[in-house]
Formats: structure tokens, C-alpha cells, sequence
């Protein structure tokens, strides 16, 4: 055992204090004075007496008032008893250092980044009295400098002073990984030593778990943040409302976030092609908010953009703009596989035809448009893989031929409407499904309905609004479409144990309505509903409902619009019509190629895969001609600085008492204390202040160590009143 103070000024000065009741009790002592009294016998033997009865009460007394001096002055002195034994100037220490490189650490706190502080603190502990070292910069993934511990420091110091932070969010398991990995690669050290210097974002180290780390390894946490969290303002997010296509209205969603305690009105520019868009949105502190803009996009292909705030001062200007792009597809080609013609007034195929096709002439079908009528016999297949969508409607009994032509089209990424209105359709359905075999995750059959040819309405219950086609729909639409009467001729039964995937509205007696399965490249989407003999087709909502039904199956249509994000593994895949791999360029923000990014292919087509360093538009060409535009960002997480409480790395899973949180007041403090040098000025580390913040500051926090001065200043207190005991005893 180990006792060590954690302030030795104050507990020396305690210490000496101690022999101030002694001084006391001598400079005041009675001197004797002579009786001039007849008596002399007797009131000698009287003051033996008394003598002797004060001698023991003044022991007692000044051995009391000592202890309790003694006692607080080491409770001043911060006392305590270290576990093991202190570290000596000739140990063997294998010592790894994590320095934090994500987006956070270039901070500004009072002029100075924190990624400046963190190279200083990192610098100190690697020119401590270390055996072996080793350094890991740590972000999205861990890049250790070396692959095993070296005696090389100088070559460790020149890497540390070339660090950077990067736009990337920091991923601590791979740095606690890497870090365990090196400490576990050579053996014959006294000790292991794992010191993690990073400001202790909340968002990255809020669910830290130390269970991995070897329980003889003693973690310490030097912080680089400030007393306050750093005010800042972020563009966090743009994205936009699904599959988008030429000639319509595009509503985008800028979220801009307030990660201060100030109100705040910053200037919004955002810039779609060659047009830009301005607000002034007003922020609540600590709050985001999501400002929507109408934008107009008449050309199809990859319009790029970026949302910046204009002028703002905060402490972190890198994610005050974030880049995105704008996939513009030119209108789906659709085609409608059926045997009843499109021209006769009333039909299910009339009606499906003029929801797709609503500005085709009343006259009869426009075959130069995107809708196409295609009888089954003609449907074969140059003409069906030309399309986006096949909507089959009244097309009979299918072929053998057509099942597994349908099937294998899905398969490669075309989507496929199925509408159930006779018993063939359910027949077709469930071979369909057959043919897929475990591509398709639907987990439904479909039967003739109990009720016959004798229709009952039935009205819809929309169960998933966060999906097209409700999720295009306003809310009130959605309570309109549900008023609607529907007729339905096939009852839904689960086809397995599993519950039913993909399942978005059903009627009042529980029958599957609308339905969208995933096939993995493709999409199979479901409408059991009789049209001719509902009322849906003849209300203005029929056209918007299955418009949005069939785009929910178009290739592509539910791309994430967010942008990609810095660092991460990327697999993102290629429009279909790209083809072979011949004259691929994977091309970084600057035009240049990127070593990161290559173009590969892979079973259902092609795709970019790999990491991307630096923020910005990438994009892959052919021959000058862009294929595939991606926006890659930091990810958000990176914009709100607040830190964790101080003693929050000492509470974690793992910690076991042997866990130090620690922010220097002198850089050189580090490595001394490190080593086992002269204890510095230690404080706790973490914001000092504001609603999140809490623990105990002012001491030292996650001391592996019993603290016995807590023990002390009650022990003083008993002392006390112990000799007030004493003299009340002796009647004084």
C-alpha cells in the first residue's frame, strides 16, 4: 500500500500545526503562588491533589486537541491510500498513447484548437521515462504509427507533430482495439499504460466500455476541453423527399442545428445548380431546425448543391456548409401487361392506364409516352427489360415463360406491380413468388375470398405512413383515401410463422391491401384490390395513390438522400444502364482519381466501393460524363461539443478503480505524474458549468486510490467533541 497527498503544502503545514496546542499549553501554565496560610500542611496536601487530578485532565486535553489538529490537517493535505505500490524511476513501462484526430478536436476555445492542446499533452507523455511506446491517431478507423510498441520516440514525435483532425467521427472501440493489440504484442514490462487524450465529446464516448482492456492496463484520460463547451452552429443534414423526377417540384430539408446557450439567427444560403436559395431561420439554443425549400429541377441527371451558413462565428467553421446532390431521374417507363384494351371506358386496364398516364390523349393510348399497353402474348423479353416497371392488371393465366421472365427481371432490379382481381391473378402471384424462391421476403398467400363474387365494401386502414405511397401523401389525403369504398375478391393468409414484411395498409377485416416486398435487387408490390368495381378510380385521389405506388418501385426510388459519410466503408451501386467496368473513373472533389475509391462488380451490378478521405462531391464517369454523383460528409454527431461528465470514464463498464480523468494546468504535468514524478496541479476533466455537466470538480477525479481525508475531517470532529467530554467530566 501506497500513501500519497494530494496536496503535500497543506499537509505538512497540518502536520506542524499539530504541535501548537503544546506551545499553548506551556506559554500558559499557572505559575505557583505562594500561600501565606497557617494551614501549611493541610493546603499542601490539598494542592497535591488537585495538581494531580489537572495533570490528568490537561493530558487528556492536549492529546485530544493534537489528534484533532493532526487529523485535519491531513484531511486538508487530501490523504490517501494508493492500491499497489508507487511507480519507480526504473520501471519498465509499455506506454500507448490514443490521440483523437476527429472532426471535434479542431475546435477553437479562446483562439487555440484542441487539437494544438492534444499534440502538447500527447508530447509530454511520450517524452516521459518510457521503455517502449506507441502512438494511434484515432477516428472513424485507428491508425496506429507503428505496428508493435518502439523504443523509437523521436520518430513517435515527428508523426505527432504532423497530426491533423480529419472529417471523420471517432469510433473508440477500433482505437481501444488497436491500442489492446499493441500492449498484447510484446510482454516483460513492470507496467501497461493506456493514455487516451481527446476533448470527451458526449456524442462519441457516451456508451464507452473498458471490458476489452486487460485488467493490469492503468487508462488515463487527458482532456483538451475547455471549462465551457464551445458555442457552434452546423448545417447537419440536407435531404429531400425520396425519388425525384424531371419536371417536378423538389422540397428540400436543411436541418441546421444550434449546439450553444444563446439564441441565434444565422444567414442560410443554399445553392441548387445555378440558382440559390436564402433564410434567416431563428434557433432556440440547443435545438435544431429543419428548414424546407422549394426548388424546381427541369433537367434530369445529378444536380449538385451545397447549404452554407453565411458569416457565422463559431468554433467550428468546417461543418458550417455540407454538400449534397440531387439524383434527377427523366420519368419512369412503365409498362402495363393485360388483356383488356385501355380504350374501353370503365375497365380495370382504363382505369390503371389513365392514373400512370394522365396527360395521354382521351382519344386512345400514346404509345411514344413512358406508359406502354403490352398484351401478354407480345411480352417478351426486349421489351419488357427496356422498362422501369411492369404493372400486371387483368393479364390472365401467366405462361411458364412470363413467370420466369418476370422473375428474373425482378431479380436484376426491375420493379413489378402485381393487382389482384381474379383467381388467376392469385394463382400467377404464388408462382411468382415460387420462382423467386428465398430472394422474396413477403411471407403472404393470397386466396379467392370466402364472400364469392359478392362484393362487400370495405374501407382502408393505412398501417405504415413512413412509406410511399403514404408517405407522399399529406395526412389529409390519407384520411380522404381511407373513406374511400374498396372491393376486394382474395383474402390474405400468413405464409409462415414469420409475420408478413412489407405490409402498408389493409382493410377493416384485416385482408392485406397494399403490400411492397423486397427481393434484394428489385421490389414486388402488391394492390388486392378490384378497380372497376371500387370507388377509388373515380376520385382525384386514385391518380396520386398508385403514381406514388408504382415510383415506390422504381430502381432507385428509395436511395438515401443523405450524403455519405468521411472515412466509412462505402458500397453504393451504379445505375444499371453503366454496364462493364471499361472507362470508370472514380474521381475525388478536386477531379482527381482517388486511391481510396475503386469500381468493382458484384452480383447484382456494379458498384463504388471503399473509403472516402476528404468531404466534398465524388463522382464516377465515363469518358467525361457523369454516372454516379455522391455527397460525402462528416457525420453530424461530429457538431455538438459538449462533453461527457468528468467521472463518466470512471463509471463505465470496465473501469474497475482503475480509471484517471485528467485536464493538466501545466502540460509537463502530464508525463511527471505519469512516471511518477512530483504530483502536478491536477483539475477534473469535462465542462465546469451548464446543464450537463456533473460529477465533482476541483478535486482529482478517478484516483485508483481509497481517500482516507474524507475519514479524517470526521475523525477531527470527534476529537472535539471528545474533550469537550473531558472538561465537562473534570468539571472545568
Amino acid at each position: 500500500m501506497a500513501v500519497s497527498f494530494g496536496n503535500p503544502l497543506l499537509a505538512f503545514a497540518g502536520i506542524a500545526l499539530a504541535a501548537l496546542p503544546v506551545v499553548v499549553h506551556l506559554l500558559t501554565r499557572p505559575k505557583p503562588v505562594p500561600l501565606p496560610f497557617s494551614a501549611l500542611k493541610f493546603l499542601t496536601e490539598t494542592s497535591a491533589a488537585r495538581r494531580h487530578r489537572s495533570r490528568l485532565r490537561d493530558a487528556l486535553v492536549l492529546g485530544l486537541r493534537t489528534l484533532a489538529v493532526l487529523a485535519l490537517g491531513l484531511a486538508v493535505g487530501q490523504l490517501r491510500l494508493a492500491a499497489g505500490r508507487p511507480p519507480g524511476p526504473d520501471d519498465r513501462v509499455d506506454r500507448v498513447v490514443v490521440l483523437d484526430v476527429s472532426r471535434s478536436m479542431n475546435a477553437r476555445s479562446l483562439g487555440v484548437a484542441g487539437i494544438d492542446r492534444a499534440r502538447a499533452l500527447a508530447r509530454s507523455v511520450l517524452s516521459g521515462r518510457t521503455v517502449r511506446a506507441g502512438l494511434i491517431f484515432a477516428g472513424t478507423k485507428a491508425r496506429p504509427v507503428f505496428d508493435e510498441l518502439s523504443v523509437n520516440l523521436g520518430a513517435l514525435s515527428e508523426e505527432l507533430a504532423r497530426a491533423r483532425p480529419l472529417p471523420e467521427e471517432l469510433d473508440w472501440r477500433a482505437a481501444l482495439d488497436a491500442a489492446v493489440a499493441l500492449l498484447t504484442g510484446k510482454k516483460g514490462a513492470d507496467r501497461r499504460e493506456l493514455v487516451i487524450v481527446t476533448d470527451l465529446q458526449r456524442t462519441n464516448w457516451d456508451r464507452l466500455d473498458l471490458s476489452g482492456v486487460p485488467a493490469d492496463v492503468e487508462i488515463t484520460f487527458c482532456s483538451t476541453a475547455p471549462p465551457l463547451p464551445p458555442r457552434n452552429l452546423a448545417i447537419v443534414a440536407v435531404s429531400h423527399d425520396g425519388h425525384v423526377e424531371r419536371g417536378r417540384t423538389l422540397r428540400l430539408h436543411v436541418e441546421v442545428g444550434n449546439f450553444s446557450d444563446l439564441v441565434q439567427r444565422p444567414e442560410l444560403e443554399v445553392r441548387v445548380g445555378d440558382r440559390t436559395y436564402k433564410a434567416r431561420p431563428e434557433l432556440a439554443p440547443w435545438s435544431r431546425r429543419t428548414e424546407p425549400v422549394e426548388v424546381s429541377l427541369p433537367d434530369a441527371g445529378h444536380v449538385e448543391g451545397r447549404a452554407t451558413l453565411v458569416g457565422a462565428q463559431d468554433a467550428l467553421p468546417d461543418d458550417d456548409a455540407r454538400s449534397f446532390v440531387v439524383p434527377v431521374s427523366p420519368l419512369p417507363s412503365i409498362g402495363i401487361v393485360t388483356d383488356q384494351s385501355a380504350t374501353r371506358v370503365g375497365t380495370s386496364t382504363y382505369f390503371t392506364y389513365r392514373a400512370l398516364a394522365p396527360e395521354a390523349p382521351l382519344g386512345g393510348l400514346d404509345q411514344g409516352r413512358s406508359v406502354i399497353r403490352v398484351a401478354p402474348r407480345d411480352a417478351r423479353k426486349e421489351v419488357l427489360e427496356a422498362l422501369d416497371v411492369v404493372v400486371l392488371v387483368r393479364a390472365g393465366r401467366l405462361t411458364d415463360d412470363l413467370t420466369r421472365l418476370a422473375a428474373g427481371l425482378v431479380m436484376r432490379g426491375q420493379g413489378l406491380l402485381y393487382v389482384l382481381e381474379e383467381v388467376e391473378d392469385a394463382d400467377g402471384l404464388t408462382r411468382l413468388t415460387g420462382e423467386l424462391g428465398q430472394k422474396v421476403t413477403l411471407g403472404l398467400t393470397f386466396s379467392p375470398s370466402r364472400r364469392g363474387q359478392k362484393q362487400a365494401y370495405q374501407n382502408l386502414r393505412v398501417v405504415d405512413r413512413r412509406r410511399r405511397p403514404f408517405e407522399s401523401l399529406t395526412e389529409g389525403l390519407c384520411t380522404l383515401l381511407e373513406q374511400e369504398r374498396f372491393a376486394s375478391r382474395m383474402d390474405s393468409l400468413p405464409g409462415g410463422p414469420e409475420p408478413p414484411a412489407g405490409v402498408l395498409a389493409r382493410y377493416t377485416d384485416g385482408t392485406v391491401a397494399v403490400a411492397i416486398a423486397e427481393t434484394g435487387a428489385g421490389r414486388v408490390g402488391i394492390l388486392n384490390m378490384a378497380v372497376a368495381s371500387s370507388t377509388l378510380p373515380r376520385s382525384p385521389l386514385f391518380v396520386p395513390f398508385l403514381g406514388e405506388l408504382v415510383r415506390a418501385l422504381v430502381p432507385g426510388a428509395e436511395a438515401a438522400s443523405h450524403a455519405a459519410a468521411t472515412g466509412a466503408e462505402l458500397s453504393v451501386p451504379l445505375p444499371r444502364s453503366v454496364g462493364g467496368l471499361a472507362g470508370l473513373r472514380a474521381l475525388g472533389p478536386d477531379g482527381r482519381p482517388l486511391p481510396g475509391l475503386k469500381i468493382e462488380e458484384t452480383t447484382t451490378g456494379v458498384a463504388l466501393r471503399g473509403r472516402a478521405a476528404s468531404p466534398g462531391i465524388h463522382r464516377v464517369d465515363r469518358k467525361g460524363v457523369t454516372l454516379l454523383a455522391l455527397a460525402v460528409e462528416c457525420p453530424p454527431s461530429e457538431c455538438d461539443l459538449r462533453t461527457v461528465p468528468p467521472g463518466a470514464p470512471r463509471s463505465c463498464p470496465g473501469a474497475d478503480g482503475r480509471v484517471r480523468v485528467r485536464q493538466a494546468t501545466r502540460v509537463d504535468a502530464v508525463a511527471d505524474a505519469l512516471d511518477g514524478g512530483p504530483s502536478p496541479a491536477w483539475k477534473s476533466g469535462g465542462p465546469a458549468g451548464g446543464p450537463w455537466a456533473t460529477g465533482e470538480l476541483g478535486r482529482p477525479a478517478g484516483e485508483a486510490s481509497t481517500d482516507l481525508w474524507r475519514y479524517l475531517i470526521l475523525a477531527s470532529v470527534l476529537f472535539v467533541l471528545a474533550e469537550l467530554g473531558v472538561l465537562k467530566l473534570f468539571g472545568t
